[in-house]
Formats: C-alpha cells, sequence, structure tokens
C-alpha cells in the first residue's frame, strides 16, 4: 500500500466544487455610489436605513483587498463621504421627507460639497417621500448643485441600474456640447509628445514607438471605472491607446470632478471598458447617450484578450481612427468652405465666389497625413510583453506544468489560457480532463490542444489519476489536495498582453514555492 502522502495526491477525484449561475438580484444603491465614488468634491446621500451603506462599504473593502492582493492598489485621490438619512420605524410609517431635509443641510454644513448626489432606497420608495422636491428645495437653499437619481434599491434594476442613471444625469447636467475647431494639428513623428497621467506608468521603452507614423494628438475619455486607474487593466488599455500617440483624458464616472465634466464634450472620441457583457450593455448606453447629447462618438470592441485578441483590438482600432480622421476632416473641410464662401459674398455681393475655395492647411493636412504604421504598433506592443516576461522565461521553460481542465460555463472562452502556455514556449506535459466535463466541452478542449500541442496527451481523470507533486498544476477548479502547487484560473479572462506577463509572475511565484508545501494561487 502506498504512504499516506502519495495516497493524497493520488485522489485527483477529490475536488472542491461549485458552479453557480443565478439571476442577478443587486441593490442599485452602491451602482450610484460608485459613479461618483471618487469625483472630488462629491457627497453621496442615502435616503435609507443605515445598514445599506454598509452594504456599500463592503463592496469596497472587497475590491481594496482584490487590487492589494494584485499589487495593483494605490490611494485614490478623493473618495466620496457616504451619508445615510438613517430612516427608522417612524419614518418606514408615517414618511422621512423632513428627516432627507435635516440630512442635507447637515451635509452643506459639514462637508462643503461641490456637489450632492441623492438616491432612494426599497423604503423610502415603498412609503412614496417626495426626495425630488426635497432636493429642489434644499438646491435653491444652499446653492450647490443636488442630484436626485431616481432609483430605489432593489425596486428599480440593479448595481449597473443606478450607475448608468447616474451617469446620464452627470452629462445632463455638468457637459456641454463643444463645437469642433478647426485648429486641429497633426504632428510630426519627432514632435509627438503623449501626456500621460501620473496614475499611469510609462510602460512603452521600446525605440519602435519613434517609428511611428504621423499621428493626431486627439483627447480620448474612458467610459467606465473597471477598479480604478491604477489598476493593470485600465493601465494595459491606456498604453495600447497611447501606442497611436492618442492623449487620455479621464475615465468617466467615477474619476471625473466638476471641472473634469465641463471639459469632457472637448474629447475628441470614448473608448468604451465593458467587462461582463451585462457591463458592456450598461456602459454602452452611457457612450451612447454622450454621444446623442455631445456629439462624441465611441469605440466599442471586445476586450483585448491573449495575442491574437489584441491583434483584432488593434487592427478594430486604427480602423476606428482612421475612419475618424477622414470624417473629422471633411467636417472641418466643410467648415473652411462655409466661411469662404460668407466672406466672398460680404466682401463682394456682385461676383460670383470662385469654385476654387480655399481650405485651411490643418484640414488639408489632415487630408494628406500617411496612415499610422499600424505594425510598428504591434511590434511596440510585443516588445513590452517580451520584456515583461524576461524575469520569469527561464524557470518557468524549465517547469514540468499539467492542465486540469474542468467544467466551465458554456460562455467561457478559456482558449487564452492555451494560447498563453504557448506563447510563454511552456512545456504542458499532459491535461487531465476532470470527471465533470461534458463531451461537448472535451471535444472543443482537444480541437484547441491540436492547434498548441498537438502531442500533448489528454487523459480522462480516472480513480487512480495520480499528480505529481513536483509539477506545476494549472486547473480550472481548485483541487484538494493539501500537496499540490495549483493555479487556479480567473473567471474572467486577463486583459491585454500585460495581463498574460501578471499570470507568468504567478505561475513564477508557483514554481519558486519551496519544499513538499502545497499552494492555491488565484489568478484574479
Amino acid at each position: 500500500m502506498k504512504n499516506w502522502k502519495s495516497w493524497c495526491i493520488a485522489m485527483a477525484v477529490n475536488k472542491r466544487r461549485f458552479i453557480k449561475d443565478k439571476v442577478s438580484c443587486s441593490c442599485s444603491m452602491p451602482g450610484v455610489w460608485k459613479a461618483v465614488a471618487h469625483s472630488e468634491g462629491c457627497v453621496v446621500v442615502y435616503h435609507s436605513p443605515k445598514a445599506c451603506a454598509h452594504i456599500t462599504e463592503e463592496m469596497e473593502r472587497n475590491q481594496y483587498f482584490r487590487m492589494l492582493a494584485r499589487r495593483e492598489y494605490t490611494d485614490p485621490p478623493y473618495t466620496a463621504p457616504l451619508v445615510t438619512s438613517n430612516i427608522g420605524k417612524k419614518e418606514s410609517i408615517f414618511g422621512g421627507s423632513q428627516l432627507l431635509k435635516k440630512c442635507l443641510d447637515y451635509v452643506v454644513a459639514t462637508y462643503s460639497p461641490k456637489y450632492i448626489v441623492v438616491t432612494d432606497s426599497c423604503v423610502s420608495g415603498v412609503i412614496g417621500d417626495d426626495s425630488v422636491a426635497v432636493c429642489q428645495e434644499a438646491e435653491q437653499e444652499h446653492g450647490v448643485p443636488i442630484l436626485h437619481i431616481d432609483c430605489h434599491g432593489f425596486l428599480d434594476g440593479e448595481y449597473y441600474g443606478g450607475f448608468i442613471a447616474t451617469g446620464k444625469l452627470l452629462i445632463d447636467r455638468f457637459m456641454v456640447k463643444t463645437e469642433a475647431t478647426e485648429e486641429i494639428t497633426v504632428k510630426s513623428e519627432h514632435e509627438v509628445n503623449v501626456p500621460r497621467q501620473n496614475h499611469v506608468k510609462s510602460e512603452s521603452t521600446n525605440p519602435v514607438s519613434s517609428k511611428l507614423s504621423s499621428v493626431t494628438p486627439y483627447k480620448v475619455t474612458l467610459i467606465g471605472e473597471k477598479d480604478g486607474p491604477s489598476s493593470l487593466d485600465i493601465q494595459q488599455f491606456c498604453a495600447l491607446i497611447e501606442d497611436f500617440g492618442l492623449e487620455i483624458y479621464k475615465s468617466f464616472p467615477g474619476y471625473c470632478s466638476i471641472e473634469d465634466m465641463q471639459k469632457i464634450g472637448e474629447s475628441d472620441f470614448t473608448v468604451i471598458l465593458g467587462g461582463t457583457q451585462k457591463a458592456y450593455a450598461y456602459l454602452k448606453e452611457i457612450a451612447d447617450y454622450m454621444s446623442e447629447k455631445l456629439g462624441i462618438p465611441h469605440f466599442a470592441s471586445d476586450y483585448p484578450i491573449g495575442w491574437q485578441g489584441t491583434v483584432r483590438w488593434l487592427d478594430a482600432f486604427n480602423t476606428f481612427l482612421q475612419d475618424f480622421k477622414r470624417d473629422k476632416a471633411v467636417q472641418v473641410t466643410a467648415s473652411a468652405t462655409v466661411a469662404s464662401i460668407t466672406d466672398a459674398s460680404i466682401t463682394s455681393s456682385t461676383v460670383a465666389p470662385t469654385t476654387d475655395i480655399p481650405i485651411s492647411s490643418n484640414s488639408t493636412y489632415l487630408q494628406t497625413a500617411p496612415a499610422i504604421d499600424i505594425e510598428a504598433v504591434k511590434a511596440n506592443v510585443w516588445h513590452r510583453f517580451e520584456e515583461g516576461y524576461e524575469p520569469y522565461k527561464k524557470t518557468l521553460q524549465a517547469a514540468s506544468i499539467i492542465l486540469c481542465w474542468g467544467v466551465v460555463s458554456p460562455t467561457t472562452d478559456l482558449s487564452w489560457v492555451l494560447e498563453w502556455l504557448y506563447l510563454g514556449g511552456l512545456s504542458l506535459d499532459k491535461v487531465v480532463i476532470l470527471d465533470n466535463v461534458p463531451v461537448d466541452q472535451q471535444k472543443s478542449l482537444r480541437k484547441l490542444l491540436d492547434k498548441y500541442y498537438p502531442e500533448t496527451p489528454a487523459v480522462l481523470e480516472q480513480a487512480d489519476t495520480e499528480l505529481p507533486r513536483d509539477a506545476l498544476i494549472i486547473t480550472t477548479q481548485e483541487l484538494a489536495e493539501p500537496f499540490l502547487r495549483q493555479l487556479m484560473l480567473p473567471c474572467l479572462p486577463p486583459i491585454g498582453m500585460a495581463g498574460l506577463v501578471q499570470m507568468y509572475r504567478k505561475l513564477f511565484m508557483l514554481a519558486r514555492r519551496r519544499g513538499e508545501r502545497g499552494i492555491v494561487l488565484y489568478g484574479w
């Protein structure tokens, strides 16, 4: 009989299983707070019992620890105070409008806010408090903008329902449409100077970036917050966009002061940062609303996942940018033509205007500016990937790696995992298909395996399946054996090539684990 350690490791069948698929039934109030959480000078008021604020506080604390574990957390420049009107039993019966008025008076006296955002809870929605009238009265009395978000906890939508309603109201109250100007310049390759925000670390040290074709320094606003400006996801998006010589302005909503929002109308276009299909749909609604109100177009595309996904994203963004530049040039030319005709008619009403209408040199330069060298952009992205991967390359390429593949949601695409291993030149010794994987998913996995690792055996899990202790186990489900070194794959794939480098770093940490102690690292 095997010793007890070997017996534990042989039982690969012992998995910690859980699959949960349910309809979201979340509250809209945390979405309201999140939309202005780091908007300087804002104070959020919940017309609710005190416990409602506790839920929001717990959500923010969870995000803090997630980012801390990923080494991405930095102190935000400002966090909006969250105040509740503290509805009690009496107000739940007789109404709490007066309590809300007292709360707003307290907020103005205590915080001297630049603006206040108010939303209702389920309780105030059920009793029917006229919060809109109270907010209007308080705004007139104190001279402070008070925005009432027409959401009532669980009664109106969910988390993103509050988020999108707040975003739309911020657009209505603080943003103005900026007319297109003729002063659009195109810098030469020696003049390109892309200013970065303080929170975005410069990732591009490759001289390839200096060889990019002439680009227009357009201003771009990001729609969504994706864990904030310090997160790896946001920094990856910023790096990709700035590879085209563009200027990142702000992330809306969530990280814009009133002054910032008033200048968003000067943005040339927006880029949507969507995560799940549900989040993307809501953020696109904000972008569509901004386009309708301010005339700002938006770029919408799938996330850049892995190298192939990044290439598709870059190609799509390049196409969008070229179309945008062409449309912009047409607008400037049309404006110059109208201005020339007007000037000619004023100068001499008896002389017919010439057909050779002079147009501005800026618009002519826009039309004749060479296209962006997209291949140079891709080379720059690949160079950053190689630089980031280099510290882990030698150790990981010498490691023994086993992939344990369990059942996943039908909407989950894990093709990036095999591409990630393949790009790193890692040896995949074996794929263990766990016993809970449906036949159709097994076929899909074997097809992917033939594409990237045709020589690697894929075996079905058996009762006597053994997983060696010296191997690095990459798994979709946490295995219960205490002596295995496991990297549990994230539910959502990492974004861009920087996300792949982050996964290499975690696998490297697993490889450096000393002794026979097992460990589970999580990919998110």
